[in-house]
């Protein structure tokens, strides 16, 4: 170790000189601010100075910008370092390195990649899974969905429960669960002592849970409700399985003395809720925990005062495909055609044909797909995606933008609030769109009784832009993708669709869940 290594302000002062020395020769370092006294990032640095500087260096011309992070998900899709194109409307393009960090453990592998991102011939996978496509739409959420259909054959395959890969849902954890009990009784009774505990036609008000993939949370409400003699209530359960549902109506059965329970289809990502139309202004508490981090989204960002969408690849590096192959005793070739189908044919068909290939059962097939998609036992390993920013001319009138984003109820067209929230945030950022999320979460919120509130527990962006270098997913779970939501973007829509709206934010570290937050909107102001 130099001296500078264990001086944490020499090491930030030897960074800030690195990076200074780097921007004289064309290339800008953007580093996460956590990573100013990495002595990592220092290698890093000086690695590319003396690549620059040496008189054989190779012809391949070093990158316009470098972004240093470091990821703290045990998987995610993003190599350890990698290209990433940026493509202008007048036809240049360029390309900056991503490097994570917390991929390398030593100056000498992160040279090795460095030297690989560099090369001529860094990008080889062993098949490209489709062409670029905006990040909301890859096939990675392929994966996602038939994940979730095929939840409890896969969770019977690794001996496990899906939240273990979490460490456990907050709707698990019996505080919290008992303190949304006591403010949905004390919005009830409230509601009564107004005489608004029904409506005119007398039908009882309702909490929405969102999710009954595990239904802890509901058996334990159901039990608060009971003891406390809350009176006529409804319980809707909603989940887009109906094998879920029934897994649901099979533990909790249709009622618990005055609380009828209701189980509905619904889909978040479909935006038209025929089902809850009936509760329209009867719902006194919505409920979501770890359901909006599962919802494809875009994602914007601002380079130099310019502004781009995210394109990706999914791809599997030659490497994993060839070790993949190997494990289970098949040809690279086979694996290969059935991945390369999978824009075409669909993921669900991809899984049906490997199993037809692997033999073995169910089981067998599991585990192929959860070392495919990247087993964590093996960091870095598995599915990756390679990205690239496009230009969008013209932020107030693009129709890069997804659709969903325009003329949402009383919204003035959305890309008006995304431009005003990167005109605040100045320089160089990203604005995660969670467009499903955000819409999703309106179209719930108006549904409620106006002395509801909406409870949502999830990774959540407090902020609706972050540090260019900052990495806010794709992140793997088991065969799921999550990313953070943008809390932000939520609160910022939300006060043009819904003037008046209050919300609260609190982090659930207290709860052994410091990167969960939950935030609680109001259709007004008002007690929590």
């Amino acid at each position: 170790m130099t001296p500078a290594e264990s001086d944490p302000g020499a090491l930030s002062h030897h960074v800030a000189g690195l990076t200074a020395a780097l921007e004289q020769v064309g290339v800008r370092s953007i580093a996460h601010p956590a990573l100013a006294d990495s002595p990592l990032l220092a290698a890093g640095l000086d690695y590319l100075l003396r690549r620059a500087a040496a008189p054989d260096a190779p012809p391949h011309p070093l990158p316009s910008r470098v972004c240093w992070s470091r990821i703290r998900y045990r998987q995610h899709f993003r190599p350890a370092a990698a290209r990433r194109e940026l493509r202008s409307i007048n036809g240049r393009r360029r390309y900056e390195l991503t490097v994570d960090l917390g991929r390398v453990t030593s100056p000498k592998r992160l040279e090795t990649e460095l030297q690989r991102a560099l090369g001529g011939h860094w990008y080889a996978p062993g098949v490209a899974i489709g062409s670029f496509v905006t990040a909301g739409t890859n096939p990675a959420w392929q994966f996602n969905a038939a994940y979730w259909r095929r939840l409890p054959r896969f969770m019977q395959a690794l001996g496990r429960d899906f939240r273990d890969s979490i460490g456990g849902s907050p709707d698990t954890n019996d505080a919290l669960t008992e303190d949304a009990a006591r403010r949905f009784i004390a919005r009830l009774r409230a509601a009564r002592a107004a005489a608004t505990a029904s409506t005119a036609d007398g039908a009882p008000l309702a909490y929405l849970d969102v999710g009954a993939a595990g239904c802890e949370h509901a058996a334990a409400m159901l039990g608060y409700l009971a003891a406390a003699r809350a009176g006529p209530v409804e319980y809707l359960l909603a989940d887009v399985s109906p094998a879920a549902l029934a897994r649901a109506r099979e533990r909790l059965g249709d009622r618990r003395g005055q609380v009828t329970i209701r189980y509905l289809q619904l889909d978040l990502r479909q935006y038209r809720y025929a089902e809850l139309m009936p509760y329209r202004g009867r719902i006194l508490t919505i409920h979501l925990t770890n359901m909006l981090d599962n919802l494809a989204g875009e994602r914007l960002a601002q380079v130099n005062g310019r502004h781009y969408l995210l394109h990706v690849q999914l791809y599997l590096p030659g490497a994993a495909l060839r070790s993949l192959a190997a494990a289970y005793r098949l040809r690279p070739g086979q694996v290969a055609a059935a991945l390369a189908a999978i824009p075409t044919t669909g993921a669900e068909r991809f899984l049906d044909e490997m199993g037809t290939l692997l033999g073995g059962g169910e089981d067998r097939l599991m585990r192929f797909w959860y070392d495919l998609y990247g087993n964590p036992a093996l960091p870095g390993s598995g599915l990756k995606l390679l990205e690239r920013l496009v230009e969008i001319p013209n932020l107030t009138g693009s129709e890069a933008l997804p659709h969903e984003l325009f003329g949402i109820g009383r919204l003035p067209r959305a890309h008006a609030v995304l431009g005003e929230l990167l005109e605040a945030a100045g320089g160089d950022v990203w604005l995660p769109l969670s467009e499903r999320a955000v819409i999703g979460c309106l179209r719930l919120f108006a549904l409620l009784h106006p002395a509801g509130a909406m409870e949502i527990t999830d990774i959540l962006l407090r902020e609706p832009v972050i540090h260019y270098a900052a990495y806010a997913g794709p992140a793997k779970y088991d065969g799921s993708v999550v990313e953070w939501v943008n809390g932000g973007l939520l609160q910022a829509c939300a006060r043009r669709v819904f003037p008046g709206c209050s919300f609260h934010a609190e982090s659930l570290a207290a709860a052994g869940k410091p990167h969960v937050t939950r935030l609680v909107l109001r259709p007004r102001g008002g007690a929590r």
